[in-house]
C-alpha cells in the first residue's frame, strides 16, 4: 500500500510542475511582477495595495480564489497576489487564470 501511495504523491507532484510550468510560461505581464518560485506558491507583485485588493475581488467574481498579501504582511509598496497552483486544477483553469490576470493588468491605469 505504501509504495501505491508514494507513486500517487509522485504523479501529483509531477502534475502540479505541469501546472506551475504552463502557469509561468502563459503569463507575460508589463506593469505588475511574478516573483521566481518553483513551488506552487506563485507571488504577483502589485504593489499598490488598493490596485491589488481591487484585482484579488476581479479575480473571485470570476470564480478565481487569488487572496491579496499586504503590508504588514510583505513591505510597504510590495502588495501582491498569493497563487497557490495544484494537480487539481486543470489546464483550462491555469489557462483561465493567466488570461484574467493579463486582462486585468492591461485594464488598470
Amino acid at each position: 500500500m505504501r509504495l501505491h501511495q508514494s507513486l500517487i504523491s509522485v504523479g501529483w507532484v509531477a502534475a502540479t510542475g505541469v501546472s506551475i510550468a504552463r502557469f509561468r510560461a502563459g503569463l507575460r505581464l508589463r506593469r505588475w511582477q511574478l516573483l521566481p518560485s518553483d513551488t506552487p506558491i506563485q507571488p504577483l507583485v502589485i504593489g499598490d495595495n488598493h490596485e491589488t485588493l481591487a484585482v484579488s475581488r476581479a479575480l473571485d467574481a470570476e470564480g478565481l480564489w487569488v487572496p491579496a498579501i499586504r503590508p504588514p504582511t510583505v513591505p510597504k509598496g510590495s502588495a501582491r497576489l498569493r497563487i497557490v497552483l495544484s494537480a487539481a486544477h486543470s489546464n483550462e483553469q491555469v489557462d483561465q487564470l493567466v488570461d484574467t490576470l493579463q486582462r486585468l493588468e492591461s485594464a488598470q491605469p
